[in-house]
């Protein structure tokens, strides 16, 4: 079905509100909820790394069957059904009584959570053939719009007037629920990427489509870099406000702070993913983007406010504008033919492995003093360089 120009930006926004609204925030947003959390159920610091991670385990495979689920069922059908368990799920978090049941309800959500992305960005790249990194910016700009508002506005202002973090994850899974039902009902059929490998039996369609797309050296390198970035990122982030009421700030100011990293990743992301695409050159962004991330992760760690100020904004500059590039380079290797969403399960697989060990040992490093864990992900994220480096700049060719 040829779907007109208003529809493809129609339904370009609608993955823009679902990246905003119904997964970055009710996801990714949560370590500013972290204090209040801590403080009624009794956690320590090493425990909420613990439940910050285990987010990660069950999404390890979530999110290489949840692209390749995409490539089955299709796109819209997909999203539908993950947006609406999203909700249901994200909500029974706000049930837990202690950190058991706390780990319980985060490893639940997470069974669907990271199922979205790869979705919204294939169908991103599907109505915007011509233009994958336009697309996957739009949508990684709304993942750093989200993250701003989050991070400067839900601790602050969100959960306090909702009467707590218990109440602020109840409203985030009602939102989960009506984006469900906006792609189900609102989204018309034949738009978006319709399925593939339906003339095979059901674990073996999707099997083959994760066997022919992890066959690509570029996407393991790709991965692989996404892995130490994520690990960076997942790890620094949850630990941050923790880490600055610790060294006397206080509360209000230490849990907005994470809003100049992502303020800075929401100004340039655009603006660099366009300079990408009209450069046609991606490798070099993505070599800078890990080294600017690093040093301004190792920046956080001295204590010094000026510096710690700076290091945000430096590693945030180049944050979603990654998350953009990296995932239109996948979408541009040649050999992934119809399984773009197994290729991007794939990449979303190596992040949450990342982030999945970075969190509780990056807490532990802790112990040996309050900036330890910062020189252990910045260390990741210049890493994640040296790997880029090794990235082929020509489109790969298998047979």
């Amino acid at each position: 079905m040829q779907s007109s120009n208003f529809t493809r930006w129609a339904i370009l926004a609608l993955c823009a509100l679902t990246i905003i609204l119904a997964f970055t925030m009710p996801t990714l947003m949560l370590p500013v909820l972290f204090a209040e959390m801590a403080e009624e159920l009794d956690l320590t610091i090493l425990q909420l790394g613990v439940a910050w991670g285990s987010i990660s385990l069950s999404g390890i495979v979530i999110s290489l069957f949840g692209g390749a689920l995409g490539d089955r069922f299709g796109s819209k059908k997909t999203l539908a059904v993950a947006c609406l368990l999203m909700g249901i799920l994200g909500a029974l978090r706000g049930l837990s009584s202690n950190y058991i049941t706390l780990i319980a309800t985060f490893m639940l959500y997470s069974l669907v959570a990271p199922a979205i992305p790869p979705n919204l960005h294939k169908a991103g790249a599907y109505l915007f053939p011509e233009s994958k990194g336009i697309s996957t910016g739009v949508i990684s700009t709304g993942f750093a719009f989200s993250l701003f508002l989050g991070s400067r506005f839900l601790a602050t202002w969100v959960s306090p007037t909702l009467g707590g973090w218990r109440n602020t994850l109840f409203m985030f899974g009602a939102i989960g629920i009506v984006f469900g039902l906006i792609w189900l009902f609102a989204v018309p059929d034949g738009v978006l990427p319709q399925p593939a490998g339906r003339d095979k039996p059901f674990f073996s369609g999707i099997f083959s489509g994760i066997n022919r797309v992890i066959r690509v050296r570029e996407l393991m390198i790709i991965s692989a870099g996404s892995l130490l970035f994520w690990g960076c990122y997942r790890g620094f982030t949850g630990y941050v406000p923790i880490y600055l009421r610790n060294l006397g700030w206080d509360a209000v100011k230490a849990d907005s702070a994470l809003s100049n990293y992502f303020l800075a990743s929401l100004i340039f992301a655009l603006p660099i993913v366009y300079l990408a695409e009209k450069w046609g050159q991606r490798k070099p962004l993505l070599i800078l983007a890990m080294l600017l991330n690093g040093v301004g992760v190792i920046l956080i760690g001295t204590g010094n406010e000026f510096w710690i100020i700076v290091g945000l904004i430096a590693g945030g500059i180049m944050f979603d504008a990654y998350m953009a590039l990296h995932q239109a380079e996948v979408l541009d290797l040649t050999g992934i033919g119809p399984f773009v969403g197994s290729a991007l399960g794939i990449l979303g697989v190596s992040r949450e492995i990342g982030g999945l060990f970075s969190p509780p040992f990056g807490n532990w490093l802790s112990q040996f003093g309050d900036t330890a864990p910062f020189f252990f992900w910045g260390g990741l994220g210049l890493v994640a360089a040296l790997v880029y480096m090794i990235l082929p700049k020509r489109k790969p060719v298998i047979d």
